[in-house]
């Protein structure tokens, strides 16, 4: 957008926005009036309304007396009821006549007595008049619709009739006929007689009086406005009338039920809607005047300020870094230290393109020779991978494959490219490559081949993430396999020879005499003991990992189990023992041996590797949680080196602790606790610090509850 367009928006928008606020206030405070006004038009409609009434019902009530006096006078004294009647008028300018007809519809009293004509009112047949057609045997006041009266009273009035009884019988009639221009006169407001205009109409919608100098108001009302008025009572209704039927009234309608009429109070629209007009015009010709008035501002505002602009942009879109003779510019003062900026910034910038220029050409020969020593590294680094005699894969994000060694193509027999861990490797041995377990995962393959696996995270690397050592160690864990088979065909082999060696040494020792010889036997039948102990443990590691070993549980208390252990356990030395079994763990599900072997074992461990120069200490606390037994075993020993922890579960490891430890053991006592608590379905976890002692903590499976 150009400046002097921006600057006229900005302008108009200025000028604008206050407009319409004003147009706004002004239509709110006109639509305040026109709503007050309304108001007080329904409050005129009511009020009116009500004053009709009462001067009805002063006439129903003054009509009712007259009747009660003829009804105790009787029809025959004629001057004693027109004295009464006269009274009446006098009390009540607004009846016109009152009279009283016997039961043919003959007048016998009348007040006045004459008619305007000088004629006697009494005696004349009202049988033809409209209150005769409209009278009523109930005990109650009719009043009639508007009538033209052309006897005793002439012009607009309304008639009031009541029958008049003695004994049940009707014996005539008293009528009155009131004057309807004193009945408005008294009712209608004096107030604003120019601005309302105040009609009364029937039930059918004829008018019967209106104040009709200002207002032409029709004879009649349209019959949906009437209607209207019947059902709700009052009603908003906007009538059109006049000579050419075009000036349109805004019309307030109250019905007034008890006589069967409707007060109407009229205000004309043609003032409401010159009075929006002229709020619109005005505002109108205000917005074109200051719109006018703004583009004439804008114009001589905008010329000098985009002339020093033009100049300023020359000189910019030039690149120079001092004007020249006609770009200089002059005013306004904020453009002239801008280009005196640009130009102090635009030298600084010449400066400082040929400095990075010569800086660019020095960084350019420093990268050529960084990108020659990694590309050295490259190959070098490729050269190492491709001679590993291991198997190496580098793997993304997402466990694909990236690259792979010679070794590892040699392993698979196949193409790795593109492949993920999933594709390699079974489920169980990814998870627990994915879960960073710091020992080789062995995993054997579909074509008699055993691997060695090994994760590693590159942290520095953002395309390859991690690493995977691969080593066919297929015919180590042939070796093992053969060794342990071997193992166990010996140890089952000696346990024969062994069982005889002890039997004679027992022998020798009951029948000798000789205290040495005695002593030797002892001797011989310990070592066998050792020897058969271990043994027994190691047949019982083999029948583990054969998947021979059965156990049976049962539902046993572990307080005599306990027990139990601690008596075979007691000769391996002196030392203390704290149990804390809580009232949920006192019913243990296990098999009852292989239970006693976990705890001998650990009890026997503890001792073992206590210090020499204090007594063990070992405590045991058994309790329940989530459906599972955990047993906390802790010791005071020597303890474990973080890094020996998960080596301590290896067949014939014993932790060095130089001679702290006390001689014995055959190295497989945590490996049977450990196969003894997975036959189980649970697990063993250590925690261990080094001269504070170790806590094994034992999670077994209760039964699910039935």
């Amino acid at each position: 957008m150009k400046f002097r367009t921006y600057l006229m928006a900005v302008l108009l928008v200025s000028v604008t926005i206050p407009c319409f606020v004003m147009s706004g206030l002004q239509y709110k405070m006109a639509s305040e009036d026109i709503a007050k006004e309304e108001r007080v038009q329904q409050q005129l409609s009511e009020s009116t309304g009500k004053e009709l009434l009462s001067r009805i019902q002063i006439a129903q009530h003054l009509l009712l007396t007259a009747s009660e006096f003829v009804k105790i006078e009787g029809l025959k004294d004629s001057e004693r009821i027109n004295k009464f009647l006269e009274s009446l008028r006098e009390n009540f300018p607004d009846f016109l006549n009152i009279h009283i007809d016997n039961a043919s519809g003959f007048s016998v009293s009348f007040s006045p007595e004459r008619n305007p004509h000088g004629e006697s009112n009494i005696g004349v047949d009202h049988t033809g008049r409209d209150h005769w057609f409209n009278r009523t045997t109930e005990n109650r006041v009719q009043v009639s619709g508007l009538v033209n009266a052309q006897g005793a009273a002439t012009g607009n009035i309304i008639n009031l009739s009541t029958p008049i009884t003695q004994y049940e019988r009707i014996i005539g009639y008293a009528v009155a006929a009131v004057n309807l221009k004193k009945l408005a006169e008294q009712v209608l407001p004096q107030s604003s007689p120019e601005r309302y205009g105040i009609a009364i109409a029937d039930g059918s919608g004829k008018i019967i009086f209106s104040t009709s100098k200002h207002f032409p108001i029709p004879e009649i009302f349209p019959p949906a406005a009437i209607e209207r008025v019947k059902e709700d009572g009052t009603a908003w209704v906007s009538l059109n009338f006049g000579k050419d039927k075009e000036e349109f009234f805004r019309s307030y309608l109250s019905s007034v039920p008890e006589a069967g009429w409707i007060v109407a109070v009229l205000s004309s629209q043609k003032e409401r809607e010159e009075l929006i007009w002229k709020i619109v015009l005005s505002n109108g010709l205000a917005w074109l005047s200051i719109l006018l008035l703004t583009i004439i501002a804008s114009i001589f505002v905008s010329s000098p300020l985009v002339n020093s602009i033009s100049k300023l942009s020359s000189q910019i879109a030039a690149g120079r870094s001092r004007p020249l003779k006609g770009e200089v510019v002059t005013i306004p003062k904020e453009l002239r230290m801008l280009q005196h900026k640009f130009s102090s910034v635009s030298s600084q910038l010449n400066h400082a393109n040929t400095e990075l220029f010569e800086l660019n050409s020095k960084l350019q020969d420093e990268v050529e020779k960084q990108v020659k020593k990694v590309t050295e590294r490259e190959g070098v680094m490729t050269a190492v991978f491709t001679g590993l005699s291991e198997g190496l894969v580098l793997l993304d994000e997402n466990d694909v494959l990236r690259f792979a060694n010679e070794a590892s193509v040699n392993i698979f027999g196949n193409e790795l490219a593109g492949k993920s861990l999933d594709m390699l490797f079974e489920e169980k041995t990814v998870q627990k490559l994915k879960a960073g377990e710091t020992l080789p995962v062995i995993c054997p393959l579909e074509n008699s081949k055993v691997l060695s696996l090994r994760l590693f995270s590159l942290v520095d690397s953002e395309y390859l993430k991690k690493a995977l050592f691969i080593c066919d160690v297929t015919s180590e864990e042939q070796l093992n396999k053969l060794k342990e088979d071997l193992i166990g065909v010996v140890a089952h082999e000696l346990k024969s020879p062994l069982s005889a060696i002890r039997l004679e040494a027992e022998e020798i020792r009951r029948m000798s005499g000789l205290d040495e010889v005695k002593e030797k036997a002892e001797e011989l039948l310990h070592d066998s003991d050792s020897m058969k102990k271990l043994i027994e443990s190691w047949l019982d590691v083999s029948r583990m990992e054969a998947g021979a070993y059965r156990i049976r549980k049962e539902l046993c208390m572990l307080t005599p189990l306990v027990k139990k252990a601690l008596r075979i356990t007691r000769a391996n030395g002196d030392f203390d023992f704290n149990v804390d079994i809580h009232e949920d763990a006192k019913i243990i599900w296990v098999d009852r041996d292989a239970f006693v072997q976990i705890l001998t074992n650990l009890i026997s461990n503890a001792v073992r590797y206590g210090y020499p120069e204090r007594k063990p200490v070992i405590s045991l606390e058994a309790y329940k949680e989530d459906n599972n037994l955990i047993l906390t075993f802790r010791d005071n020993g020597v303890g474990i080196e973080p890094s020996k922890i998960n080596k301590v579960f290896e067949k014939f490891y014993q932790v060095e602790m130089n001679s702290k430890r006390k001689p014995g053991g055959t190295g497989l006592g945590l490996v049977i606790v450990k196969g003894l608590i997975e036959l189980h379905q649970g697990s063993i976890k250590i925690q261990s610090e080094v001269g504070r002692g170790t806590t094994f903590i034992i999670t077994l499976p209760f039964p699910e509850a039935s």
